[in-house]
């Protein structure tokens, strides 16, 4: 088996390459480092986001698993996500409009249960 370049001596081989190529060449090899270069980025900006972190995907997730559950009027997200100014340490806050609900206080404690293995804090709040 090979050597496995490493992502620097990816980048100075298309350097090299670049300096070597015509100029077509070269445009392909840069395009392709700067390709590279993006998607490194964006890896890492998801890998540092805390574990914790609301998602998109976990307020679909979430929102899904409630509406599946108890057939609600309404799922309404408020407060800093609505905002669109929460930060990786807010939590979500959901308003569960329903017709009808017997324990308020106990059909949040369900349907918050529900929410269990998405690790991120959530308010659920049942009227």
């Amino acid at each position: 088996m090979g050597h496995v370049l490493t992502n620097s001596e990816r980048l100075e081989a298309a350097a090299r390459d670049a300096q070597r190529g015509d100029r077509a060449t070269r445009k392909k090899v840069l395009l392709k480092a700067e390709g590279f270069a993006n998607l490194f980025t964006n890896a890492m900006s998801i890998v540092t986001q805390p574990i914790w972190a609301v998602t998109p995907e976990k307020v679909s997730e979430a929102v899904r698993r409630i509406v599946e559950a108890a057939r609600p009027r309404k799922v309404i997200v408020f407060g800093s996500q609505a905002r669109g100014d929460g930060g990786e340490d807010t939590d979500l806050d959901l308003m569960v409009v329903m017709d009808v609900v017997g324990n308020q206080v106990e059909e949040s404690v369900r349907l918050r249960r529900l929410l269990k293995g998405l690790i991120m804090a959530v308010n659920v709040l049942v009227s």
